[in-house]
């Protein structure tokens, strides 16, 4: 029986630095699972043009792009996995993997037009739950967070540089580790951890223009799961919250109740 994949060896596989053995491993373990094989493989098709692209700049980037890129890729890459996934069907990109042996690096976004169906989720969903798996994944909460005070990542995260975004607070019990800022196609968002109790709170919150999810229900809490997590969502005008954190999902909404009231 193969051993289980984690994280770090999907990245590995991506950046491909798996031995052959563990490589062959990683393919059949992710051909069973074509939702996250259509991710990895817009995530390895994206690196490819990345490396090709690095290595063919004439001037090596100055230390203060570096992070600038960094995020650029970020974005990058989760842009690549949305057009991949509305593009085709989970059964296509499956066999696509087993029938293109893992080599579809330069044609991948010919696949997607703006005319496909919407997804499933609001966009800012999307990329409030890749924020969050990033954040863990790095365990951005054992480091120094950006921001102490939420005053300048509410600003930040609104569109209007006169305005700001209203970041509600959880009851007591909730001890701020601070925030930062996330890049997403539609702006920036503050992302803002609480720790309770060994348990850590995440919320994303941003603006954004109105007319980007029109069916949305503005009154009510909504929840998404993705790779087995729960996020709660609502919108207040033309911001927008997602909650997060190793919570169940009935505490994440007993929470969120009390933070769109916060909103309203």
């Amino acid at each position: 029986m193969d051993d289980p994949v984690t994280e770090d060896e999907i990245q590995a596989y991506v950046d491909g630095q798996l031995d052959a053995r563990r490589h062959a491993m990683v393919e059949r373990w992710l051909a069973a699972r074509p939702d996250i094989a259509a991710q990895v493989m817009a995530d390895k098709a994206l690196a490819g043009l990345l490396r090709t692209g690095l290595t063919a700049a004439s001037t090596p980037p100055q230390p203060r792009r570096l992070e600038t890129e960094r995020q650029a890729r970020r974005l990058g890459r989760r842009l690549l996995v949305r057009r991949v996934t509305r593009g085709l069907g989970q059964a296509a990109v499956a066999s696509l993997l087993l029938s293109a042996g893992w080599g579809l690096h330069a044609g991948l976004a010919a696949v997607y037009s703006p005319a496909d169906a919407a997804p499933r989720i609001p966009l800012f969903v999307d990329e409030a739950a890749d924020a969050y798996r990033t954040a863990m994944r790095e365990n951005i909460t054992e480091h120094k967070l950006t921001y102490q005070d939420l005053t300048a990542p509410s600003q930040l995260a609104s569109l209007d540089p006169a305005s700001s975004v209203t970041i509600p607070l959880p009851s007591h019990g909730w001890t701020l580790l601070g925030a930062q800022i996330v890049p997403w196609d539609k702006g920036d968002a503050a992302q803002i951890f609480w720790q309770g109790n060994d348990k850590t709170l995440v919320l994303f919150a941003s603006q954004t223009d109105d007319n980007i999810f029109p069916a949305l229900n503005e009154d009510g809490l909504q929840v998404a799961t993705l790779d087995q997590h729960s996020y709660v969502y609502w919108r207040a005008g033309e911001q927008v919250y997602v909650l997060s954190g190793n919570l169940t999902e009935d505490v994440l909404l007993l929470i969120a109740n009390s933070l769109q009231q916060q909103t309203g």
